[in-house]
């Protein structure tokens, strides 16, 4: 699927997750892990979008599985840019 990216194939790149005690699930971190290697300078200049779900009714508990994806996606993909975030929260409250 990255090389895809990386090819230039996807309009905008969706990161995904559900919020388990306050961060990324380890599918998602195995996966970022295994992209910065190789994809830090192929995948470049892209708007990004990020979905979070927790249990959780207050937003302020998914500020620091935000802060992990900004790290990954400002710090080590050159030139990327938050398109936009979509929370869901507790009980079915979606928030954008």
């Amino acid at each position: 699927m990255c090389d895809r990216f990386a090819q230039g194939a996807a309009d905008v790149i969706v990161f995904a997750t559900p919020i388990y005690f306050c961060t990324i699930d380890g599918q998602m971190k195995t996966s970022i892990d295994r992209t910065v290697p190789r994809y830090t300078e192929e995948i470049t200049n892209q708007d990004i979008y990020f979905i979070m779900t927790a249990a959780d009714s207050e937003k302020t508990s998914l500020t620091r599985t935000l802060e992990a994806f900004r790290g990954f996606t400002e710090d080590c993909l050159s030139g990327t840019k938050k398109a936009g975030v979509i929370y869901e929260l507790g009980h079915g409250k979606l928030e954008k």
